[in-house]
């Protein structure tokens, strides 16, 4: 591998969160590298490291955030090679909208630790009753209980045949509940009309659907995140408290 800069340990605390993360805006990979470089320094660096095919950047129209992205040649730099990342150009504006959603979680002090899809394959206990893989899994504690939750981001209305096969194997996972988030409240609608219709009204028992707030817009905001759970209208923060 040839790389025009040389990789030193300052490199590498800025790009091992993104073995975890896969996509991190700016300030987030700053925060969460704990790299000790002001903010012109992280800019420089960012650049060097896109330059030499490091990462990849992008910026999200919406936020108008930088986010950069291990490439192959960054993969194979910290040893992900085996274990990719799996970020795709085609999928990429909803994985980091899904990242986000897991920086927002794991604000609350009710959620404990947030896994994305690349992290449920290759890790070893891999839960094998799952033919579709959720988008992001969380564990949890609330009322002194431990709990499971696995996460699907729908951006677009998915077709009925993989809809269905999604619902039943989430009413039957190792999952507590799964939460399906969407970015607009019609879509949410049509999911609620055909789970009752091909799972019966009980579904929402463990199946929970949330208009996720600021999809489009520069922030994740839970607190006007409000969904469909045990069969009413409920707030994101009212239910995970």
């Amino acid at each position: 591998m040839s790389l025009e800069l040389k990789i030193n340990p300052e490199h590498l605390k800025l790009l091992y969160p993104l073995k975890d993360w896969r996509v991190l805006d700016l300030a987030s990979l700053h925060k969460q590298s704990n790299a000790r470089l002001s903010q012109p320094g992280l800019i420089r660096l960012i650049l060097r490291l896109e330059k030499s095919k490091v990462i990849k950047g992008f910026r999200d129209p919406w936020s108008r955030k930088k986010y950069v992205y291990l490439t192959r040649t960054g993969e194979e730099l910290i040893s992900l090679s085996d274990y990719p990342t799996a970020i795709s150009e085609e999928s990429l504006f909803h994985d980091l909208r899904v990242v986000d959603l897991g920086l927002e979680l794991i604000k609350n002090d009710v959620f404990k630790k947030v896994r994305f899809e690349h992290q449920i394959v290759n890790r070893k206990n891999y839960i094998t009753n799952l033919s579709l893989i959720p988008d992001a899994e969380v564990d949890g504690v609330m009322n002194g209980k431990n709990f499971s939750l696995a996460i699907e981001l729908e951006l677009h209305q998915k077709s009925k045949g993989r809809l269905e096969k999604k619902g039943e194997q989430y009413l039957g996972s190792l999952y507590d509940h799964c939460l399906f988030m969407f970015s607009d409240r019609n879509t949410l609608e049509n999911y609620k009309k055909f789970f009752t219709e091909k799972l019966g009204p009980k579904f929402n028992e463990k199946i929970f659907l949330f208009h996720l707030g600021g999809v489009y817009e520069s922030e994740i905001n839970l607190q006007r995140t409000e969904g469909f759970v045990f069969g009413k209208w409920m707030k994101f923060n009212e239910v995970f408290c």
